[in-house]
């Protein structure tokens, strides 16, 4: 396997670490009552939330994607916490 074939994966990878975040993000911003909307929204919290830091949790997803935790954490709640639902 030569470096381009590295670098491609790498990319493939970040880019689906980006969008399991954004999966969260979404499932974050909906604000369901019940269903599977609502525990979808309940797991995404639980994920962000989380400490931890073994593969797939939300802070190895960040250092995956060379972004900080808290500031990210910080700024998924302020986003979401500035929205209106009808």
């Amino acid at each position: 396997m030569d470096s381009r074939d590295t670098n491609a994966q790498a990319r493939a990878c970040r880019k689906l670490w980006a969008a399991v975040l954004a999966s969260a993000l979404r499932d974050l911003q909906n604000k369901p009552k019940y269903g599977a909307a609502a525990s979808n929204r309940h797991m995404a919290q639980t994920w962000i939330d989380s400490d931890e830091s073994s593969p797939s949790s939300f802070v190895w997803v960040c250092r995956v994607l060379e972004i900080d935790p808290e500031r990210t954490r910080t700024a998924i709640y302020k986003h979401v916490g500035s929205m209106t639902y009808a």
